[in-house]
């Protein structure tokens, strides 16, 4: 099962969850999902990433702009103190849809 570690709002007001999970043979799961509102109800949900993230346990997440207006989202999974574990940052640039 995987559960929400953060989450942040996109600039069309959907909502990016960035879930993770364990599984003892592949090690974390992380996934990007986004799910779009009309009032209070849930209209549409759509998986963006789903990847095996092994050793890495993102848990967090960050949506920024450059200078040109383009959007960017940028995860985060700490080393949590162990030596053998890197921290990693990864980023991604969002499509612009029409």
């Amino acid at each position: 099962a995987l559960l929400v570690s953060d989450a942040t709002f996109l600039p069309d007001n959907s909502l990016l969850l960035l879930e993770r999970g364990y599984n003892w043979s592949s090690g974390f799961i992380t996934q990007l999902r986004q799910l779009e509102f009309k009032g209070k109800r849930t209209v549409s949900e759509k998986i963006l990433l789903r990847i095996a993230s092994g050793i890495h346990n993102y848990e967090g997440i960050s949506l920024w702009q450059d200078r040109h207006g383009l959007y960017f989202i940028s995860l985060i999974s700490d080393n949590n103190f162990l030596p053998a574990v890197s921290t990693e940052l990864i980023e991604f640039k969002l499509s612009q849809s029409k």
